[in-house]
């Protein structure tokens, strides 16, 4: 316990360095259908302000199953819902293929035996300003 406490007032000036960035829209993706017992991968690309060559951070998008209301979120990361669909995220490295002033992540949503029908709403936090925040997938 005593080193956790130690680690807090640094966990809270990382926070006060960070900026979030999220897009205008309610979501990014809506609606978007996932066939049944597969994988769709869908990928967040955030770019800075110029003001770092490698930016950053995490990704913390809301990601729902039919719905878009709390009972439909899926909020554990691999936890599996009632339908057995469920999510993963990782960062991708910065690389020459995506770009100075970039940080890509990559999320994977597996649907269950009846299917998906996801909704993104896409937010980071990251050591610097954005300019855009782009999903493909």
């Amino acid at each position: 316990m005593t080193e956790l406490k130690s680690r807090q007032p640094t966990g809270s000036a990382l926070v006060k360095r960070s900026y979030i960035s999220q897009t205008a829209n309610s979501f990014d993706l809506s609606a978007y259908s996932i066939p049944a017992n597969t994988t769709q991968f869908f990928y967040i690309t955030f770019t800075g302000d110029g003001t770092q060559a490698e930016p950053y951070g995490i990704q913390y998008s809301q990601i729902y199953n039919n719905g878009t209301d709390s009972a439909h979120r899926l909020s554990d990361y691999q936890q599996y819902d009632s339908t057995d669909t469920f999510y993963f995220s990782q960062a991708v490295r910065p690389s020459p293929f995506i770009g100075p002033n970039k940080m890509t992540w990559t999320v994977g949503i597996g649907a269950g035996p009846s299917g998906a029908s996801v909704y993104i709403k896409m937010r980071v936090m990251v050591s610097c300003k954005g300019s855009s925040l782009a999903l493909t997938y």
